[in-house]
């Protein structure tokens, strides 16, 4: 094959869209931080699957529409940082291809360059070791090729796939973390699958999605709920009242023949349960045979699910104001406690979505054209989620949009208290980026495998402390870890006053005023406890 044409090349972005999607929970695993939020593969996986959505039946007969198309629609529909700049590598595709009826084996290499030149330009501070890596040097390794009229495209996609792959390997070369953790890079490594999968379907090898292996998107959109029988989610705190017979193996095993999805852990005498099960009454008496109940919390998943669709419908005016207003804030939480407090703080807009499940760039468009202001702050409340952020005010870069690069709702929470609406605009941002520096975060989540990262041996199941993004230590139980974390905190600032504890759905309130009560009685720090109902992390910690 000598030439690509639109329809042959329209088919091997499909079979790379699939074989990405194939593995995208593999790609997810790679994840460096050994908690529970690893969504890179589904981030990127969501961000060309979509876009594809919106072409395939479409016939093309020049590569100049296809590409064009499919690269407006990924802009729209990337997810988190993996995706934007996947959105950004086939911007430069596009860029390049955007006069092209049909692709030649240099047409195809000047693609590669304007794919890694875009990408690149799209990153505030590129970091070598990733996906910006894997393109620039897929593309130096087409620049060697002596191309001649017997250069197939056959030829140039196995030179991309050589080079993708030799590059992918390296990255825990440049970038020491994935070689402390033991992984190559995960986004690169979604880079590679899409470029094996459009080599394969070159070789009349078409990759199809494997419906078996692979879980559909997780993520609730704006206009579907699933209205199944869910169950109920059971949650249950019980004291054993006699640890030596106590067998959790027979426990587990008696829960899993009426339920799943489930989750035991015991401390000593302190037994915690969540399962999924439509016999929440039968997982009570199981539970009541070997102790007391501490709490117990029972949500029907089919009520709880189409709530979810309710808040998304309140967390936001759907009808757009009339009158353009002065100033609009959109926050971006997850997590009732923390959406309700933003609620109570006036918030504007909120899009519901955050950590292991990233608003994409239209979600964030759509929140920009509701509010309708003259001045609109954006806190995406996430790292994954601030270049979706700066994707969307370049698409409205008519509207005069401000990101505050907020990495967690801690941060968001902080921010809008320090927002007033007397102020103008730039004296807000003055005041916002204040008390940004003048608080420090802490996290508390369990680890979901063994690793080491900076230093730090880190086995399944203990429990990290996180402090200002940084994992600072681990510790066997909840409770110990919470405490070693606040006295890092606290001895860490100079004159503190006011300890915020948001506790997550997975923590009674028991526990939390019993690190009330430790801070009370060591430190002169006010303490104010709120619910967050939070996923992932047991407990989040202000510190101001």
């Amino acid at each position: 094959m000598d030439t690509l044409k639109a329809n042959v090349l329209k088919k091997a972005i499909e079979s790379g869209s699939n074989k990405l999607f194939n593995n995208k929970d593999k790609i997810d695993a790679l994840n460096v931080f050994p908690v529970p939020d690893g969504d890179t593969g589904s981030n990127m996986a969501s961000t060309l699957q979509k876009a594809f959505k919106e072409i395939e039946n479409q016939n093309y007969k020049k590569v100049k529409d296809l590409i064009e198309n499919l690269s407006k629609n990924m802009f729209l529909s990337a997810r988190g940082n993996s995706g934007v700049i996947l959105s950004q590598i086939f911007k430069g595709f596009s860029n390049a291809w955007n006069k092209l009826e049909s692709l030649s084996p240099k047409d195809i290499v000047r693609g590669f360059e304007l794919a890694y030149k875009t990408a690149y330009e799209s990153v505030l501070k590129p970091v070598e070791g990733t996906i910006l890596t894997i393109i620039r040097e897929t593309y130096e390794e087409l620049s060697k090729l002596k191309i001649t009229s017997n250069t197939t495209i056959n030829k140039i996609f196995d030179v991309v796939v050589k080079a993708a792959n030799k590059s992918l390997k390296n990255t825990p070369n440049l970038l020491p973390i994935l070689k402390e953790v033991g992984v190559v890079d995960s986004g690169g490594n979604g880079l590679v699958l899409i470029f094996e999968g459009m080599k394969s379907a070159l070789e009349d090898k078409f990759i199809q999605i494997d419906t078996e292996s692979t879980k559909p998107f997780s993520t609730v959109n704006n206009v579907e709920v699933y209205s199944g029988e869910f169950g109920y989610c059971t949650e249950l705190i019980i004291k054993i009242n006699n640890l030596e017979k106590f067998s959790k193996n027979k426990f587990v095993s008696q829960l899993e023949k009426i339920g799943d999805s489930m989750v035991v852990v015991n401390d000593k005498e302190i037994l915690k349960l969540h399962i999924h099960t439509v016999t929440p009454g039968k997982v009570l008496n199981i539970g009541q045979k070997i102790g007391e109940f501490l709490t117990v919390k029972i949500e029907n998943m089919t009520e709880q699910a189409n709530h979810t669709k309710s808040n998304v419908i309140d967390n936001h005016n759907t009808n757009k104001p009339e009158i353009m207003k002065k100033n609009a804030i959109i926050s971006c939480n997850s997590g009732n406690g923390f959406i309700k407090i933003m609620k109570e703080l006036e918030c504007d807009y909120i899009i519901e979505g955050g950590q292991s499940n990233n608003p994409s760039a239209q979600d964030i468009i759509e929140a920009i054209d509701n509010v309708n202001a003259e001045n609109t702050l954006i806190l995406p409340n996430n790292s994954n989620i601030i270049l979706a952020a700066q994707q969307a005010s370049k698409i409205r870069s008519n509207k005069n949009i401000h990101i505050i690069p907020t990495k967690n709702q801690v941060e968001g929470i902080t921010a809008i208290m320090n927002y007033s609406s007397e102020l103008d605009m730039e004296n807000n941002l003055k005041e916002i980026e204040q008390s940004l520096k003048n608080l420090i975060v802490g996290e508390i989540t369990q680890s979901i495998k063994d690793t080491k990262i900076d230093g730090i041996k880190i086995k399944k199941d203990s429990y990290l402390m996180i402090m200002q993004h940084k994992i600072i230590d681990t510790k066997k139980d909840l409770m110990s870890a919470a405490k070693t974390l606040i006295d890092k905190m606290i001895k860490s600032k100079k004159r503190p006053e006011l300890l915020v504890i948001y506790y997550g759905n997975n923590i009674s309130q028991l526990e939390t005023e019993e690190l009330e009560n430790y801070v009370l009685n060591k430190y002169d720090v006010e303490v104010q406890i709120q619910n967050g109902d939070q996923y992932i992390y047991d407990l989040i910690f202000g510190l101001e």
